[in-house]
């Protein structure tokens, strides 16, 4: 196995499940105390994107939130899709929809670095 494919599996996806648990436990009434921290994750990712191709133009690379080489690729949109959905639902109060969503990113980025194992 390779080190990115480490990382992943063995520092990004606890991540994300715990994540998905804290969510999921979180009572309906506090749902929307996570409205802000998804707008933060979603102004860093996007920031994080137009800041790498500044800087893959002069040859410097990012690290990650794992100390790896950030890479750019089209799963960084769909966690930014995600994560509007996110907040689209908890603002429209469907919350029983929306602690769903947390776990169905996190099983995309599984199904994601599967399919493209042979390439990590």
């Amino acid at each position: 196995m390779s080190n990115l494919f480490n990382v992943f599996l063995f520092k990004c996806v606890p991540a994300r499940a715990i994540l998905s648990c804290v969510i999921v436990s979180t009572s309906n009434e506090h749902m929307k105390l996570w409205i802000l921290p998804a707008m933060i994750s979603i102004i860093y990712i996007y920031y994080r994107i137009v800041n790498y191709n500044i800087l893959k133009k002069k040859n410097i690379q990012q690290k990650g939130a794992f100390g790896q080489v950030f890479n750019y690729n089209y799963t960084r949109f769909f966690h930014i899709l995600m994560i509007v959905v996110f907040i689209s639902l908890v603002v429209s109060e469907n919350y029983c929809c929306a602690k769903l969503i947390p776990f169905i990113d996190l099983l995309s980025g599984i199904i994601f670095v599967l399919h493209n194992y042979k390439y990590i």
